[in-house]
């Protein structure tokens, strides 16, 4: 598959064929993101070592406790991370949450692979709920989170961004955008206005893909063969078992082709 290269590739494209659901899931959550700071003037990013916001914080958005946003709350207005509700999480740290948020778009496309159950992994093979939320260690031995992957936006490391909250007024300090500005694409309206056309209200990206293009879902254990091989956390069918790489692929995979069955 060709991928857009130039901003008349993706304009073209987003004319054509509209957003694919994972980046419909992607694009509105930052605009949820956009909207929460607007309201409340708390505005969160992900921001690379080069100093890059690379994604807005919203209410959805995964920390590495593998809560939400929305399960953190600031205990005083001077606290500088919000701290979780739901387990011993000291400070909100962004994660990945989709594999499209790291580059691997076809991975959402296998027939019976499961979003819900993929995780961003440490170089171990092992998902960052699977790591200490405060000390970043893995049940497995190995001293520290080191990602797997890199940012779709930076082509940085995880471990080379910061989650940062900062106020519109330190935001304009520092000759970065607020407000409106801040929204997704605000920078470009002829695209904004496709992306978000007037009567995109829709609760889900699910829903805003027109019939004929969604993809019925398929149980993990009913999926192709790179998903009925592969462990949950990598978005797969098997549960239970030890890695045999850091990619996700388990020691002991199923029988392929599946044995038929008994007559």
């Amino acid at each position: 598959m060709i991928q857009a290269q130039t901003r008349g590739q993706v304009l073209e494209g987003v004319q054509q064929y509209g957003l694919a659901p994972g980046a419909r899931k992607m694009i509105d959550a930052e605009e949820a993101a956009a909207q929460i700071a607007m309201e409340t003037g708390i505005y969160g990013v992900w921001r690379s070592s080069k100093g890059t916001d690379c994604t807005r914080i919203g209410p959805t958005a995964r920390c590495f406790c593998n809560h939400s946003y929305a399960d953190h709350f600031f205990v005083s207005p001077k606290s500088p991370y919000p701290i979780c509700k739901a387990c011993s999480c000291r400070g909100f740290a962004f994660v990945p949450s989709r594999p499209e948020e790291v580059g691997e778009w076809w991975l959402p496309r296998r027939k019976g692979f499961n979003v819900h159950t993929w995780r961003a992994k440490c170089r171990c093979g092992h998902g960052h709920d699977e790591h200490d939320p405060n000390a970043r260690r893995c049940r497995c031995g190995c001293s520290m989170f080191q990602s797997n992957f890199a940012c779709l936006v930076c082509d940085l490391k995880w471990e080379d961004h910061e989650t940062v909250f900062e106020t519109a007024q330190e935001r304009l300090m520092a000759g970065r955008p607020v407000g409106q500005d801040f929204r997704p694409l605000a920078d470009d309206a002829p695209i904004r206005d496709l992306v978000f056309p007037g009567d995109h209200g829709a609760a889900s990206a699910e829903a805003f893909v027109p019939c004929s293009l969604r993809r019925a879902q398929v149980s993990p254990s009913r999926g192709e063969k790179a998903v009925r091989i592969m462990a949950a956390s990598s978005g797969g069918a098997v549960t239970g078992q030890p890695l045999a790489n850091r990619w996700g692929k388990v020691a002991h995979p199923p029988q392929w082709p599946p044995a038929p069955p008994l007559q």
